[in-house]
């Protein structure tokens, strides 16, 4: 499918989170002494991060199998907190990311499906998220992704929470006016009876989306159920909000790619109902409430 990157798409199914899939680093004899080694960029629990040795590493991922391909995202840690603004950020936008794919039979690391290049991660500080969607659909069963974080070049490491890797779903119209997205603030403010004075419990903020489409044809019903049916409420989904003015970058191998502004993508489960509703013949409703994966 031809990505048209003024259009919201999803990602679903996450090659990366099967349990055929295995993930390793440049020395796995050091990651298996490390507090917080490189299978929790994988195990869909975001607490439980790879913290790299260096400012500057790698992690791949074997799918087991080739899969389809068109969208990369890495989740990074972030700070939401504005009391913590000022702390060294755990990632930041102009930090690069390079990603490479390669099939079955191939040589894993040498991008001979596709290989971006060295390009700027593009994610926020207080969101964390890095998403490459490619133009058009590949087939690997191998991907390599290499951070350096040169922002984290004092602290000598990043955390990554992680790797979701897949094919994109992308709607044939855009969600209806009103879409809603932004930051749920998880504070609370308690206050004592005689002088209401407030003392607040500062918390990370939540990210929140709410769309709706109208019009869905029937013929597209079976795709809508397929996510669905996959991602229920508990399974992590991708979201790319339309990105208007956002430009092809030329790979060194394969496809176009975008690099996703960081406050138009987010991975969230879905707490709306599942399922359509008939509007009429041959249209029909759908809403979704993400709440994000943290």
């Amino acid at each position: 499918m031809a990505l048209d990157i003024e259009r919201p798409w999803f990602t679903y199914e996450d090659h990366g989170g099967q349990p055929r899939a295995s993930v390793s680093v440049t020395d796995m004899d050091q990651d298996a002494g490390n507090i917080s080694p490189v299978a929790g960029i994988v195990n869909r629990y975001i607490y439980t991060q790879w913290q790299s040795p260096t400012e500057d590493e790698w992690f791949q991922i074997d799918f087991g199998a080739d899969v389809a391909i068109q969208s990369l995202t890495v989740v990074f840690p972030r700070i939401t907190n504005p009391y913590r603004k000022y702390e060294t950020q755990e990632i930041l936008p102009t930090d690069l990311i390079r990603h490479y794919l390669d099939a079955d039979g191939g040589t894993a690391g040498a991008g001979a499906v596709f290989d971006s290049g060295a390009v700027s991660c593009k994610a926020e500080a207080t969101r964390g998220y890095s998403v490459t969607a490619l133009s058009t659909e590949v087939t690997a069963r191998y991907w390599r992704c290499q951070v350096n974080a040169a922002s984290r070049a004092s602290e000598g490491f990043f955390l990554v929470a992680l790797g979701f890797a897949g094919p994109i779903f992308q709607p044939s119209f855009p969600h209806i006016y009103g879409d809603k997205l932004g930051f749920d603030d998880n504070s609370e403010i308690q206050r004592t009876p005689s002088s209401q004075t407030g003392f607040v419990t500062r918390n990370e903020r939540t990210l929140k989306a709410v769309l709706v489409w109208d019009f869905i044809p029937d013929s597209e019903r079976d795709a809508w159920d397929a996510m669905d049916e996959h991602a229920g409420k508990t399974e992590p989904i991708v979201y790319g909000r339309p990105n208007y003015d956002l430009a092809a970058t030329s790979a060194v191998t394969g496809p176009d790619f975008y690099v996703l502004d960081g406050k138009k993508c987010f991975v969230g489960n879905n707490q709306s109902d599942l399922s359509l509703t008939s509007r009429q013949y041959d249209a029909n409703i759908k809403q979704i409430q993400l709440t994000e994966h943290r």
